[in-house]
């Protein structure tokens, strides 16, 4: 380098050497000087972002002496110190790597009589609910099996789905699952199925919805789906206003009267008489009550099936 150059970095005192034809770089903390002529004396960094004065950089390195900061011996110390301490961070990391991988073998041992151990105690702790699994698949089978009659894939089954009016309630964790032309009030002439959706898995739901201006107090309802009658005894609660009165029942059905709704849905001609406890009341199951019956089945079909995973 030209004697004349700045040879010393007035930031820590290093040597300095070029970069490029035009700038010159500390060896030890890396600022960079723009070097405008070869002499020492007429040397000026270029005031550029990143580049200060050779004036500026003593000064700051003095107010740091002065204020108790390290001196460049003392840098130079502490780089020492901390490459020690890394290169013992190394051996440290490889030693405890070295010793895992001589345990791997024993270790491996031991994982697999422990991970038998502790599958017989899972098996033990979960015989309750996997015989729950049991009954509640066994259960799935045998419905499947009676909604041999209602046909869905699983593109139909999303395009219902999607088609339904969902609502979620958030203090039980259910979906309940309705048809679009399913009411939404008890005010409301209806026969109707929707679908609870639990985490312990999907029940249908039957609603048999009366309004008029008179009572009938209905105790039970049956059904004549093309000649065959069946027998329901749900629950009535009642209420009234405005000169009206209401009957309705909300209730989940059993297994054993899925094949009633089935029949329901997929009967020619079907009525349903509301026997009540001094007056009856005979009403025709209309074509679309039964094409939204039939979707709500073919709905819980999919859900056992498993087409919503």
């Amino acid at each position: 380098m030209d004697n004349n150059i700045l040879s010393k970095c007035p930031n820590c005192g290093a040597g300095v050497e070029r970069a490029n034809n035009n700038t010159l770089k500390c060896t030890y903390c890396g600022s960079k000087f723009n070097l405008d002529t070869k002499t020492e004396d007429e040397y000026h960094p270029e005031p550029q972002p990143g580049y200060i004065s050779e004036a500026e950089f003593k000064k700051r390195y003095m107010d740091s002496l002065n204020r108790g900061g390290p001196s460049v011996e003392e840098l130079r110390k502490r780089r020492s110190r901390a490459a020690g301490k890394f290169v013992l961070i190394v051996i440290s990391f490889m030693v405890i790597v070295n010793y895992f991988t001589r345990n791997t073998d024993n270790d491996h041992s031991s994982a697999t009589s422990s991970s038998s151990a502790d599958t017989s105690a899972r098996s033990a702790k979960n015989d309750t609910s996997s015989h729950d699994s049991t009954i509640t698949n066994s259960s799935n089978g045998a419905n499947i099996k009676l909604l041999s009659s209602i046909n869905v894939d699983k593109p139909t089954f999303k395009n219902l789905y999607k088609a339904a009016r969902i609502k979620h309630d958030q203090f039980s964790g259910s979906t309940y699952i309705y048809d679009r032309s399913s009411p939404q009030y008890v005010n409301y002439n209806a026969i109707y199925a929707y679908i609870d959706k639990g985490s312990a898995g999907s029940s249908l739901r039957f609603s048999i919805q009366y309004t008029a201006d008179e009572w009938l107090f209905i105790k039970s309802v049956t059904f004549n789906a093309d000649g065959q009658n069946f027998d329901y005894q749900p629950i009535f609660k009642t209420d009234n206003g405005k000169g009206a009165i209401w009957e309705w029942s909300d209730q989940q059905l059993d297994d054993s009267q899925l094949p009633m709704l089935i029949k329901i849905a997929t009967s020619k001609k079907i009525q349903a008489k509301y026997n009540g406890d001094k007056y009856y009341k005979v009403v025709t199951v209309t074509p679309l009550q039964k094409a939204a019956l039939k979707k709500e089945l073919q709905i819980y079909k999919g859900l056992l099936l498993g087409y919503d995973k």
